[in-house]
């Protein structure tokens, strides 16, 4: 995927960046103080941009781009794994009937 567009919050005092990419999807990194204060996670895809957000002209430097494809494996390893109920009521079955087949 390629970054189409950056936006960034207008306000001076947070750091606060929005990813748009070729294909509509939109990733904020939230700054660290919100991250903190907030208790919410520092990347996290959304649906929307903010009014308070403007574009900006820049690229992207390396440890923003290592950090956004750090996000982007995880997320796609998360959305493959089955958590389903019936998936975590087998596996909690099977770890009990192990315990008493020792």
């Amino acid at each position: 995927m390629k970054i189409d567009k950056v936006y960034q919050k207008e306000l001076d005092n947070q750091d606060e960046v929005i990813y748009e990419f070729d294909n509509g999807n939109k990733i904020i990194m939230h700054s660290d103080d919100n991250v903190k204060k907030l208790n919410i996670d520092k990347w996290e895809e959304i649906n929307f941009i903010p009014e308070n957000f403007k574009e900006i002209q820049r690229e992207l430097n390396l440890a923003e781009k290592k950090e956004l494809k750090r996000f982007l494996t995880q997320r796609d390893q998360d959305s493959q794994k089955d958590n389903s109920i019936w998936s975590r009521i087998k596996s909690y079955g099977q770890s009990i009937f192990k315990r008493f087949k020792k």
